[in-house]
Order: C-alpha cells, then structure tokens, then sequence
C-alpha cells in the first residue's frame, strides 16, 4: 500500500515537472494533440471479447517497435481462432503506424494510458486481456499490477535494456525487483540483455534468447510454465 502511494507520488512529479516541456511542444509543435487526451483514458473504445476467443494486447512504443511486432501479430492472427487482438502505441507517430501497417491485423488501436491509477482503472474497465504482450521493454507499474490483478498473463518480447538502464535499476533495487516480478516471461534479444535482466533480479528460468524478431518470426519460446499456461489460455495443447 505504502509503496503504490509512493509510486503514485512520484509519477504525479515527474508529470508535473515535465508538464511545462509538454505544454511547448503543444503550442509551439503541434505535438500531444491527438494523444494526450487519450493516454488520460478519454474516449477509449470498449473492445468486447469474441466468443470463446482470448484478448491480447500488443504494446509497441512507437514506429519501429511497431514494426518488430508485426511477424508476431500476423502468426497471433493466423493461428488463434476468435483472437481479439488490441495494438497500444505511446506516440502519435507510433499510433499512426500501427494503424497504418497492422490494419488487417488488429481489432483496436489504442493508446497506452498515463500510468496512474485512475487512468489505467478506466482503461482496463473497458478492455480485459487475457494476455499482455510488451515489446522491446517499455513496462510501467501500475498498468502491469493492474493486468495481473485481473489474471493476464504478461510476456516481455524482442527484449532489451540499455547499461544505463539495468544500472538504474540496480540502484534502485526494490522497484526493479518489484516491477520485473510482474513479467512471466521475458524473451530476448541477446545474451547480454540476458545477463542484464539477471542482474535486475529476474530468474534465468524465467528468460528466453529469441533473438531480433523478424518479420516471419514468432518471437515467443516454446516451453516453459508461463508459456504451457499461455498455450492453455489459447486453446493450443500442450506436449
């Protein structure tokens, strides 16, 4: 409790002080107009479930995470019957990407709200998925802890984390512990990004090498207990 409040605290900070660079990037750059209001949770659509069909939520930040998920929405589409499938994007160019390239492909383009609780509460009211899939490495807490509260599973895919980042992490090591205990899987670009997620405190059961995905690869492992149990949530058997 006392850490969700802290947590709260400090996104409210950081968004307040950054406020003023949002609000000149509005005026003078014409930037935020589409997504601001929608990363409040305004006018998110509500995405009802097909019959007998799983809801996976994609995350790709912008244009070329947008990209790096494309092999993997296609096989999704292909191979689940009644998926719904929702692409959440954090930029506007990234938004208008998905849309652009993933048309055929997603049953909802949407943005990934501000990670406050009100806002992600909102958003997850109107979209329950059954699976949550992030691509490179873009997590924030509130969202994950919500999902998992509402029984999703949560994979990490084409994942990455910088030096400067996994130091962060290492710095500030009860949030990292926290925030990466909310991933069940985490499948990775390299060895090094491997190493790098170790140190943030992640199982090494709970990792992956997948490599860069490409655009005819399913980035995704194909055992494990957090894969076995997404497989059962997506009607494939299990050996």
């Amino acid at each position: 409790m006392l850490f969700s409040f802290l947590y709260e605290l400090a996104i409210a900070c950081a968004f307040v002080l950054n406020s003023p660079r949002m609000l000149y990037q509005l005026i003078r750059h014409k930037k935020y107009r589409t997504n601001l209001f929608a990363r409040f949770g305004f006018g998110f659509p509500t995405i009802t479930p097909k019959k007998d069909g799983p809801v996976i939520w994609i995350h790709a930040v912008s244009v070329g995470e947008i990209h790096a998920i494309a092999g993997l929405a296609k096989q999704l589409k292909e191979e689940i019957n009644n998926l719904t499938l929702v692409i959440s994007s954090t930029t506007e160019t990234g938004h208008a990407e998905a849309k652009k390239t993933l048309a055929w492909a997603a049953d909802a383009f949407v943005y990934l709200p501000f990670d406050f609780w009100l806002c992600v509460k909102k958003v997850l009211s109107r979209c329950t998925p059954d699976i949550v899939i992030l691509s490179e490495g873009d997590l924030w807490y509130r969202f994950l802890h919500e999902v998992k509260k509402k029984g999703a599973i949560t994979l990490i895919t084409n994942g990455k984390m910088s030096k400067r980042s996994a130091e962060k992490m290492a710095r500030f090591s009860y949030f990292g512990k926290k925030l990466v205990s909310l991933i069940d899987h985490f499948c990775l670009q390299s060895e090094l990004y491997k190493q790098r997620f170790i140190l943030t405190g992640v199982p090494a059961s709970k990792i992956s090498i997948t490599g860069n995905s490409k655009a005819d690869a399913l980035p995704l492992p194909l055992e494990g207990s957090a894969i076995d149990e997404l497989k059962q949530k997506l009607g494939v058997k299990t050996n």
